[in-house]
């Protein structure tokens, strides 16, 4: 049986992935730059889509929506997902 590999990357890591990719953003826009990167694309768009849901759901409640980090935020504006509406992944 094969084990899936599990990637876990320090925020001062991924604070330096996400300055370098401002300096680089036609590389950020490539289909596969890396698959950490990925990791982290993937998860922020979760994270989008689950706000989405939640500030178009209906029945009242508290707001469950999950704050972005400052580094997430700047993945977000890299990538225009801001500009986007994501429905479900």
């Amino acid at each position: 049986m094969e084990m899936k590999r599990v990637r876990v990357t320090h925020h001062k890591q991924f604070a330096f992935l996400v300055d370098r990719m401002e300096a680089h953003p036609s590389v950020v826009r490539g289909q596969k730059f890396c698959e950490v990167w990925i990791d982290h694309k993937n998860t922020i768009k979760q994270k989008l889509s689950y706000n989405n849901r939640e500030a178009i759901a209906t029945g009242g409640g508290p707001n469950t929506t999950i704050l972005l980090s400052p580094n997430e935020d700047a993945v977000v504006k890299l990538l225009f997902l801001d500009k986007t509406d994501l429905v479900c992944l």
